[in-house]
This record gives structure tokens, sequence and C-alpha cells, in this order.
């Protein structure tokens, strides 16, 4: 897998449309698999439920998406980076 993560608004989700197109590979938006799950947007998220029921939920989904063992391109919220998936 090819994970593309960065800082807000940067252009991860476009960037990596355009890769998986160029590469024939499925691409997989972490924080549009959270909205679908939790059926409202980021920022409803954010103001309901807060930044650590949102990361819970964002390291449920790349821990998901990581043992599909795809060759396929994960696109990440900004934050994706501040909590390890995998804790010790």
């Amino acid at each position: 897998m090819i994970y593309i993560t960065g800082f807000m608004s940067a252009g991860k989700t476009t960037t990596g449309q355009a890769l998986g197109q160029m590469l024939n590979r499925t691409v997989y938006d972490t924080d549009f698999i959270i909205e679908q799950r939790c059926k409202k947007s980021i920022p409803a998220i954010f103001r309901e439920d807060g930044e650590p029921f949102f990361r819970e939920k964002e390291t449920d989904v790349l821990t998901m998406l990581t043992s599909k063992h795809e060759n396929a391109i994960v696109t990440t919220g900004g934050g994706a980076t501040v909590k390890p998936v995998i804790e010790s």
C-alpha cells in the first residue's frame, strides 16, 4: 500500500486519486470512510463527538485497510500521523 499523508487541505485526496488512476490502483480515503460509517461529516464528528472519538475511528479504518494487504493507495486526514496505529 501507498499511504499519502500531509497537512489539512494539502491536496492528499486529489493526489491520491490522480496516482490511483496512473497506477490503476484502488484509492481509499480515510475521512470519506469515517463519514460513511458515522453518517456525519468530519466537522460534525469533531463538534459532536470530539477529536479522541475521531482519532479512534481513524485508527480503526487504518487498521482495517492495512489488514487487507491490498496493493492500493490510502489518503489520510491531516492528523492521521498524530496517533500510532499499532500501540505497545
